[in-house]
């Protein structure tokens, strides 16, 4: 099961997801941590907080890799069994995707008691182009506001109370860091423009489901 860690990382590396700081810091030591959860049945909620929260000391990406569930169906039961645990919450955003797929928020409460939204990952044809990866996957900011240019050029402010992948830890420089900001938006809006999607649908979804499938969780 190792191996599912490696072979994220190289789809990462490949630039599959569009996202140009993605690509950069996957190769970077230290810069993303991937974990495997091999276990059969979905993950407990105290793996992935302790998994998270490690990493938070760290300052690192975390990406927990799922590769035991294999269709929306365990997707769901693992989703219900995070949202029962306190510093989980799973919600159903207001719009869908082209294609009908239903929006699915995750949001995790970080040791410092902030909100951070965590991103999915899937190999579902229901996820957008951008997040389907080999395996499923959660992926957050475990930390706090580490990146120096959030609020600066093209990169929004962030919220009281709030953290997210824009402010990570990266190390690059002003003109390197809105040359990647720039070629991301371009890479991601081009990928999804056949069948045409719009990115902006998917900042606050961690998953995209199927109605039947989306049914069966339990929302707040």
């Amino acid at each position: 099961m190792r191996a599912a860690a490696e072979h994220f990382r190289l789809w990462l590396r490949a630039g599959l997801t569009g996202c140009a700081f993605a690509k950069l810091l996957a190769g970077k030591t230290g810069r993303v941590a991937i974990e495997i959860h091999t276990e059969v049945g979905p993950p407990p909620a105290a793996w992935l907080n302790n998994t998270f929260d490690v990493h938070a000391a760290a300052e690192r990406i975390v990406i927990a890799v799922l590769p035991r569930i294999g269709s929306e169906r365990d997707l769901v039961e693992s989703l219900n069994g995070l949202g029962a645990d306190p510093r989980w919450s799973v919600r159903r955003r207001a719009k869908t995707s082209p294609t009908g797929g239903i929006l699915i928020g995750l949001e995790w409460r970080t040791s410092a008691g902030d909100i951070s939204e965590a991103m999915g990952f899937a190999p579902f044809s229901t996820m957008p182009v951008s997040r389907r990866a080999p395996y499923v996957a959660i992926a957050t900011w475990p930390a706090g506001r580490s990146n120096p240019f959030r609020g600066q050029g093209a990169t929004p402010p962030g919220k009281p109370g709030e953290v997210s992948f824009l402010d990570t830890s990266h190390g690059f420089d002003a003109e390197p860091y809105e040359t990647m900001w720039s070629e991301t938006t371009s890479r991601v809006a081009s990928m999804m423009s056949a069948p045409p999607d719009d990115p902006r649908l998917y900042r606050r979804a961690a998953f995209v489901l199927s109605a039947e499938h989306a049914a069966q969780l339990v929302i707040e």
